[in-house]
Parts: C-alpha cells; structure tokens; sequence
C-alpha cells in the first residue's frame, strides 16, 4: 500500500457509500487535495488520467479500511491541462474532471 501524502481522517461516524468527493480546487494551481470515501475494506486505485486516456499517475494502490480519505495530489511534474482524478473501488469507477493551471 502506497500512503505518500495519504491523511486518513477519524471521524466519529463510518461513510455510508464509497465515493469521489472531489478536489478541494478546481482549477488545480501545482498541487491540491482529492478526498474520497469507502463504505467497506476495499482495493482501491486512485489515479489521474489525462484528456486522452491515458494514467499519467498512480496516486494509490492497495487495500484500504472503511472510512474517509484525503490524498493530496502533485500536479507540479504535469502539463496545464484537462484531467481526470478516478477511484475504482468495488468493481466500480468513481471520476471526476479537473483543469490544472499554472
């Protein structure tokens, strides 16, 4: 499991839905926050995709526990662009856009 940047959030009452909740900004200007939440113990992958299809980067991987989750991505080594930020978690994609400027 690959937790760099990974802040794992105790919060009182367990998420109901595994969810993409989105980045704290949007655009993204170098670097922001993606959080997301997992109903149950889950292999997730969370990664960014460009406009083409293409992984441009693995944020993490692995085996997570039921809870709420706020990852912070580096979008410093990437071109400005259109992106897309998707969580598969229990056979299911989760996606949300983001534009990335400098």
């Amino acid at each position: 499991t690959d937790t760099t940047g990974l802040i794992s959030a105790v919060i009182e009452e367990l998420p109901q839905r595994t969810a993409l909740l989105g980045l704290s900004s949007n655009p993204m200007r170098g670097t922001g926050f993606v959080a997301f939440t997992l109903a149950k113990k889950s292999h997730i992958t969370l990664e960014i995709i460009d406009i083409q299809g293409r992984v441009v980067k693995v944020l993490a991987r692995g085996e997570y526990d039921r809870g709420y989750y706020r990852l912070r991505i580096d979008g410093k080594a990437l071109p400005q662009g259109i992106y897309f930020v998707r969580l598969k978690a229990d056979g299911k994609d989760h996606v949300n856009k983001f534009l990335l400027v400098r």
